[in-house]
């Protein structure tokens, strides 16, 4: 199981890296982090609620999201928690 967490760690921070791109701001390592962070906790808690991981356009979208939240500051949980909640009211 934690080679699956890692793999899927790796994947959440290219996908920030990726919502990054679009971004205007640069972001450094430490942000990056706590985003896949953020991110990987969003995914399972999209899981959770709707019973399927996120397709790739909301995967997009949460990354997004939590990047302009993460500057807000807050753990990488509470971000993912607005930011499922945002991206699920559009």
């Amino acid at each position: 199981m934690s080679d699956e967490w890692s793999i899927l760690g790796y994947v959440a921070t290219e996908e920030v890296k990726m919502a990054a791109k679009d971004e205007d701001d640069s972001f450094g390592p430490t942000t990056i982090r706590r985003a896949a962070e953020a991110l990987d906790a969003a995914e399972r808690q999209h899981t959770d609620k709707h019973g399927v991981p996120p397709n790739e356009v909301k995967r997009q979208s949460l990354a997004k999201r939590i990047l302009s939240l993460i500057r807000l500051g807050g753990s990488p949980q509470k971000v993912a928690e607005q930011a499922i909640k945002d991206v699920d009211d559009r």
